[in-house]
Parts: C-alpha cells; sequence; structure tokens
C-alpha cells in the first residue's frame, strides 16, 4: 500500500500584501497594453507584452518574499 505524504506536495507561500500592491498598480498601469490585439499592435507586439510580464516578475520579486513565476502571479491576479 502506498502512503502520500503531505511534505511531498510543495505549496508557494502566500503573497504578501506587499506583492499583492505591486501586481495591482502594475496591472492597473499597463492594462491597456496587456489586453491590446496582437494584430493591431503591430511587429513585435508579443515581444513587448513578453517584455511587460517580466517587468511585473521582477517587481514582485523584488519584494523578497521568494520568487514568483508568472504563471503564480497572473493566477493571483485572476483571483484577486
Amino acid at each position: 500500500m502506498t502512503s502520500f505524504s503531505l511534505d511531498s506536495a510543495k505549496r508557494a507561500k502566500a503573497f504578501s500584501d506587499r506583492e499583492i500592491d505591486v501586481i495591482t498598480d502594475f496591472i492597473k498601469t499597463n492594462i491597456h497594453k496587456l489586453r491590446a490585439n496582437h494584430g493591431s499592435g503591430g511587429p513585435g507586439m508579443v515581444a513587448r507584452v513578453r517584455e511587460i510580464w517580466s517587468e511585473l516578475i521582477a517587481g514582485v520579486n523584488a519584494c523578497g518574499h521568494g520568487p514568483r513565476t508568472l504563471q503564480q502571479e497572473k493566477e493571483k491576479w485572476r483571483n484577486l
């Protein structure tokens, strides 16, 4: 019989209030750029959107509460 250990299922630390503030402020500032139609944005739009998301990752990770991935940050934004 196989036993399941909760230790093997690692969870990320909860987002701090500061991290949530950084995400919220960043999205409010850049929402129009992130929702821009890639077709109407012209050449390089995908790269620009990727760069914007990279700025968010850097800003949240600068808070010092552990490295966060883009997936974690997008999920947090969806759940706010």
